[in-house]
């Protein structure tokens, strides 16, 4: 196998696991009664070293715009959006759901850090 498949089952890997990990953690969490605060500091720094993965080595220069977009509409929506809906739910599946697009949004952030400045370096290159 060569060493860019590699790099490409290892991105893909880490992808699943991370989207996995984001949405089951605050579903055991909920339904155990974990306080956030009791695992977020360690699956959040998970989810941030897969967010670097990914954008390192999913995240081709085709995709990269439309990836940043996604990413861009996501953390608005997280922003903006989420509570209204989070809050209309319930507080119990409300509450899950908005700890789940917390978690996401932990692992795409740093992937959309990486894709934006590879994209700003492509742009310094072409110069």
């Amino acid at each position: 196998m060569a060493r860019k498949d590699r790099l490409k089952l290892i991105g893909k890997i880490a992808f699943i696991l991370g989207l996995v990990l984001a949405v089951v953690t605050p579903i055991v969490a909920k339904i155990f009664n974990v306080p956030v605060a009791s695992y977020y500091p360690v699956v959040a720094g998970i989810l941030v070293v897969v967010g670097l993965i990914v954008g390192l080595v999913n995240i081709s220069i085709k995709e990269s715009m439309s990836f940043l977009v996604a990413a861009v509409v996501l953390v608005l929506i997280a922003g903006y959006g989420a509570g209204q809906l989070f809050s209309a739910l319930g507080n119990f599946v409300g509450e899950i759901l908005s700890n789940i697009l917390g978690m996401l949004i932990t692992m795409v952030v740093p992937s959309a850090i990486i894709v934006a400045l590879k994209e700003i370096y492509m742009f310094a290159e072409k110069k």
